[in-house]
C-alpha cells in the first residue's frame, strides 16, 4: 500500500512539474519579442550638404553608426516600439563621382541592418569654379573651366559686347570687345545641360581702366568661414599688373605666388594654407593681393574666419530643435548644456532674448557666448549691447565644478531676478576652478548666505549691482577680478565682500556696499588679498588687503572724489561721466581687454578706465 501511495505521489509530482514547465514555456513564448526593424534600405542624396530624416521603428532599443566621416549622425539612438527617426547630414561631395557609405543600425546584440547611403558626385551638376570674369577696357578672351559630366551649351552665342563659345567639354571661351564707354560693362550668361534641368551662371565685368586686379569670386566666397583644421586655398587672380600676396597673420601662409608680366591680362593661381587652430578661440585674418609698390592702385582681399572648436551648439528663444544651427536651435541653455560635454570640442552661442530658468544650471566646461541676433556665422558679429537675459527665479542660479582643463567663460550674459533669500547653501553662484565670467551683468539677486562663491576663477569686464545677501555678496577665494564695477548692494551681516586665498582685484570700482548688521558701509573684509589700481568706497584701510595705487571714493556721487556715475539709482546707469577720477586711471593687466562690457573699444584715452565701462566722451 505504501509503495502504491509513493508511486502515486511521484506520478502526481511529475505531472505537476510538466504542467509548470509547459506553462512557463508558453508564457516565455508569448513574451519573447522577435527583433525587427522597419527602416528604408537605402537613401540617395545630392552633392550639396544636406540634412535628412529617416523614419524608423524597432522592436528593441536601437543605436546607429556611420561608416564614413562625411556622414554625420545627430540622432543615432532610440527606444523600442516607438515611431522614431535617424537624423543625419552629408557633407558636400567635393569629387565629380558618386560616393557610397552606410549607416548600420543595431538592436542591442539581437540584430543589425545596414542602410546604404549614396551621395551624387559634382559631375551630376554644372559647376563653374570661377563664376566671375573681369576684363580691362581693351577686352580680350578667357577660358572658363566647366566642371560636369553632362553635355552642356551656353544659352546665347553673344550678348552685351561679349561672345560665348563652347571650346571643349570642360571650357567656355568668353571674348570681350573694347569698352569705350568710360563705365563698367556687365553681362551674364547661363550654361544649361541639354534637358535644361541643371545650370550655372557666369557673370562678366569689363572695367573702363587699363590696370585690373580681381579675385573672381562672389562676395560670399571672399568672406570665408572655415573649420579649425588645416585648410588649403587656391586663389585665382585676374590681373595685368605685377603683384604681391600678403597674409595678415602668421597662421596664414602664402605657399606660392606665380609671377605676372604686368602687361597682358593673365590668370594666376595663388596657393595659400591656413594652419590648424589649436587656440580654442575663433580667429580672423585676411589675404590681400595688390599691385607692387607703395601706392595701391589695384587690390582685392579674401577674409578668413577660422573656428576654434569643432561644434557650435545654438540657443534661441522659442527654439525646439537639436541645436545644430540657428534654424534648429535649442530653446533653453539647459538643453544646450545637456548636449555639451565637459572640455568637449564645442561651444554654445545664445541669441538675445529672455530665458526663464525652471531649474538650477550645471555649467559644464564649455564656453558660452551671448549677444547674437540669431543669424550670425561669426563670433565677432555679436552685439554686446544686446545680451540675452537669464532669469533665475526662486532657486540657485548656477553651479560649476572643478575644471582641470583650460579656462572656460560665460561671456555676454545678463543674470537677473534670482530671489533665493530663504536658501542658506553655498550661494546663487557656486563656481569652482577655471570658470570665468566676462562681459556679464548681475542684477537684482538675493540669497540667504552669499551671492557668489568663486574659487580659483576669474571675472572680467563685469557689472554687479542691486545685490542683496544675508552674509557675503562676493566671496572670492584665489579668484582674480579685472575691470569690474560692483556697486549699490547690501549685506544683512557684519561683512559684505570676503576676499581670501590670494584673491586679486585690478582696475575695478567698488562703491556703496552697505551692511545692515553693522553701521554704514564696508567694501571688504579679507583673509589675504591684493587690490591694484582700484577705486574703493569705505574700505581702503581694511586689514589683510595690500592696496597698490588705489584711491578712496566718496559716497556722494558728484563730489570731487566721487565716482561720477551717470545715474546711480536702483537699476540705474553706472557708466562714467566727464570728470570722473576713474577715467584713464587704470594700468595694463595680464589679460587682453580689447573691449568693455558693451563692446566699445578699450582704450579711448591715455589709459584704460576703471570698472566695466570705458568712457568714450559721450
Amino acid at each position: 500500500m505504501k509503495n502504491y501511495r509513493l508511486i502515486q505521489t511521484m506520478l502526481l509530482g511529475a505531472m505537476t512539474c510538466f504542467y509548470v514547465f509547459t506553462s512557463c514555456s508558453e508564457k516565455y513564448d508569448i513574451q519573447r519579442v522577435e527583433p525587427s526593424l522597419d527602416v528604408q534600405e537605402s537613401v540617395t542624396t545630392e552633392p550639396q550638404s544636406e540634412r535628412l530624416v529617416m523614419p524608423l521603428k524597432s522592436s528593441y532599443p536601437w543605436f546607429a553608426e556611420a561608416s564614413d566621416g562625411w556622414i554625420s549622425l545627430t540622432r543615432y539612438r532610440g527606444q523600442a516600439l516607438k515611431a522614431d527617426s535617424i537624423v543625419f547630414s552629408c557633407e558636400e561631395n567635393p569629387t565629380m563621382d558618386d560616393r557610397e557609405g552606410y549607416i548600420e543600425v543595431r538592436l542591442m546584440d539581437q540584430y543589425s541592418q545596414r542602410i546604404k547611403v549614396v551621395q551624387r558626385g559634382r559631375g551630376t551638376l554644372i559647376t563653374l569654379p570661377q563664376s566671375l570674369v573681369y576684363f580691362n577696357k581693351q577686352g580680350g578672351e578667357v577660358l572658363v573651366e566647366v566642371q560636369t559630366h553632362l553635355d552642356w551649351q551656353p544659352e546665347v552665342a553673344s550678348k552685351d559686347g561679349f561672345t560665348f563659345t563652347k571650346a571643349d567639354k570642360t571650357h567656355l571661351k568668353v571674348v570681350a570687345t573694347a569698352n569705350p564707354t568710360g563705365k563698367d560693362r556687365t553681362s551674364e550668361v547661363v550654361i544649361y545641360d541639354k534637358d535644361k534641368k541643371k545650370s550655372a551662371k557666369l557673370s562678366i565685368i569689363q572695367k573702363p581702366t587699363d590696370k585690373i586686379l580681381f579675385i573672381p569670386f562672389e562676395a560670399a566666397q571672399k568672406d570665408l568661414v572655415i573649420k579649425k583644421g588645416e585648410y588649403s586655398l587656391d586663389i585665382p587672380v585676374t590681373l595685368n599688373v605685377e603683384y604681391d600676396a600678403v597674409a595678415s597673420d602668421k597662421w596664414i601662409k602664402i605657399k606660392s605666388a606665380p609671377p605676372a608680366d604686368g602687361k597682358s591680362v593673365q590668370n594666376v593661381l595663388v596657393s595659400t594654407e591656413v594652419e590648424t587652430n589649436t587656440t580654442g578661440q575663433e580667429r580672423n585674418g585676411y589675404i590681400v593681393i595688390k599691385n607692387k609698390g607703395s601706392k595701391t592702385e589695384a587690390s582685392d582681399t579674401i577674409f578668413i574666419t577660422q573656428r576654434g572648436v569643432g561644434q557650435i551648439i545654438y540657443v534661441k528663444p522659442g527654439g525646439n530643435g537639436d541645436g545644430t544651427s540657428w534654424e534648429r536651435a535649442f530653446g533653453s541653455i539647459h538643453d544646450a548644456m545637456g548636449a555639451a560635454s565637459n572640455n568637449g570640442d564645442m561651444e554654445i552661442w545664445v541669441a538675445s532674448g529672455t530665458y526663464q530658468f525652471k531649474a538650477s544650471l550645471t555649467w559644464k566646461h564649455v564656453n558660452v557666448y551671448g549677444g547674437f541676433k540669431g543669424t550670425e556665422n561669426k563670433l565677432h558679429l555679436r552685439d554686446l549691447k544686446n545680451k540675452p537675459v537669464f532669469v533665475g527665479g526662486e532657486r540657485k542660479f548656477m553651479a560649476a565644478w572643478n575644471n582641470k582643463g583650460a579656462m572656460v567663460w560665460m561671456d555676454g550674459i545678463v543674470f537677473a531676478d534670482c530671489d533665493n533669500y530663504r536658501n542658506t547653501d553655498t550661494g546663487c553662484f557656486e563656481i569652482y576652478m577655471n570658470h570665468g565670467f566676462r562681459n556679464c551683468e548681475f542684477r537684482n539677486l538675493r540669497h540667504g548666505r552669499q551671492i557668489f562663491y568663486m574659487q580659483k576663477c576669474k571675472m572680467v569686464n563685469c557689472y554687479l549691482h542691486d545685490l542683496h545677501s544675508k552674509n557675503y555678496i562676493v566671496r572670492g577665494d584665489g579668484t582674480n577680478f579685472y575691470n569690474c564695477t560692483l556697486v549699490s548692494s547690501m549685506s544683512d551681516g557684519w561683512n559684505t565682500n570676503y576676499v581670501s586665498g590670494g584673491c586679486k582685484w585690478f582696475n575695478s570700482v567698488i562703491w556703496a556696499i552697505k551692511r545692515t548688521a553693522g553701521t554704514g558701509y564696508r567694501a571688504f573684509v579679507a583673509g589675504q588679498a591684493t587690490m591694484t589700481n582700484c577705486a574703493v568706497h569705505s574700505g581702503i584701510k581694511e586689514k589683510n588687503i595690500n592696496f597698490i595705487d588705489c584711491f578712496e571714493l566718496n559716497l556722494n556721487n558728484d563730489a570731487d572724489n566721487g565716482p561720477k556715475f551717470v545715474n546711480p539709482v536702483v537699476n540705474g546707469d553706472y557708466r562714467l561721466k566727464a570728470g570722473s577720477k576713474c577715467i584713464d586711471a587704470g594700468k595694463k593687466v595680464d589679460i587682453q581687454l580689447p573691449y568693455d562690457i558693451m563692446g566699445n573699444p578699450r582704450v579711448v584715452g591715455s589709459a584704460i578706465d576703471l570698472g566695466a565701462f570705458e568712457y568714450n566722451g559721450k
